[in-house]
């Protein structure tokens, strides 16, 4: 059998290797996401300070885009602009506020103001002494109960729209020692946010808010919105398990001759931001073949470096470069520079 077909055998012994542990990964990977949905549930929380820690939540994706119908939220229009960033869905948090609303009749004024200009009241001549005329209230409030409605102004669509949100009405009854009545209306606030996430893991966020009152359910534009999140940090991982194909040259330390090597290994520990793609891959253990002496060798690579960043984003996001030791069959010491390709 020929070096070159020995070479090839090796390959593709590796890829086929690289291909199955890649696919009992990603079945044990989904196994564990599903987990994580069923066990992911936190639960609302009442805090100090008025503040509520919502329920949440991982879920698939078909079950957020329900969510996100369930609360009118055009994704479309969202998606579109994400796409515009390089970014994608995050999550999406929905928060409700409802008022109890009032209602209640007799109810006396709660202050009065003199009228500054008051209105004669008209007068007739009898027996030489002007008399009032019976009808000393022209606009007939003491005859008619009087009823206001109320209505809030928000901003609207444009800069200079505004949308009414129904409030509740009162009404006053001048025949009535307590003469106000009032119907303030129960109301329902609601506001959902977007959760998007760029290429870089900077997250954008989208806010709706919608007032449901007496039937009616007002879109109104937020005056202000912030979000506000920490940089991630790096922190060293000491159980960080990953697979790795890596290939790379070297010389035989204890022959003074060039060689060539492939193989798969697992990575140990990382250190970076986040464990899905670390800067730095510690401890690669693992088998290939050695083209020097045509057998399988030990792989170690102590340290490798995330050159992904060099790379654009997407084509290949865990490539690592770093130095390599190999120890095959025959005894033979080999020290190199080896790429290695995360999964």
């Amino acid at each position: 059998m020929s070096l070159i077909t020995k070479i090839i055998l090796a390959i593709a012994g590796v890829l086929v290797v690289g291909a199955i542990g890649f696919i009992i990964y990603q079945q044990i990977e989904m196994h564990n996401m599903q987990t994580a949905i069923n066990q992911s549930v936190i639960t609302q929380k009442q805090l100090a300070d008025q503040i509520v820690r919502s329920q949440s939540s991982y879920v698939s994706k078909d079950d957020l885009n329900n969510f996100a119908k369930q609360n009118d939220i055009n994704l479309n229009t969202i998606s579109k602009d994400l796409s515009t960033l390089g970014a994608s869905l995050t999550g999406i948090n929905h928060v409700t506020v409802n008022s109890g609303g009032t209602v209640a009749t007799n109810v006396g004024s709660t202050s009065t103001t003199p009228d500054t200009h008051p209105s004669t009241v008209p007068t007739v001549k009898c027996n030489g002494q002007d008399i009032p005329c019976p009808n000393a209230d022209p606009y007939g409030y003491t005859s008619n109960v009087q009823h206001l409605e109320l209505n809030e102004q928000f901003a609207g669509a444009t800069a200079t729209s505004t949308v009414a949100v129904p409030i509740g009405n009162v009404s006053f009854d001048a025949s009535s020692s307590k003469p106000w009545s009032e119907d303030i209306y129960p109301r329902t606030y609601s506001v959902n946010n977007v959760l998007g996430t760029t290429a870089d893991g900077k997250h954008v966020v989208y806010n709706t808010i919608q007032i449901t009152s007496n039937g009616k359910t007002v879109p109104i534009n937020a005056t202000t919105g912030t979000y506000e999140e920490t940089l991630p940090a790096s922190s060293f991982t000491l159980f960080n398990p990953r697979l790795f194909l890596t290939a790379g040259g070297g010389a035989d330390i204890t022959h003074l001759a060039g060689s060539v090597n492939a193989g798969v290994t697992l990575g140990i520990a990382s250190y970076g931001t986040t464990k899905v793609s670390p800067s730095i891959s510690i401890l690669q253990l693992g088998v290939g073949y050695e083209s020097n002496t045509q057998t399988v060798a030990g792989i170690l690579n102590p340290i490798s470096f995330n050159i992904s960043g060099l790379l654009p984003k997407g084509i290949v996001d865990n490539t690592f470069i770093g130095p390599s030791f190999q120890l095959d069959a025959k005894g033979h010491m080999y020290g190199g520079l080896n790429l290695s390709i995360g999964f």
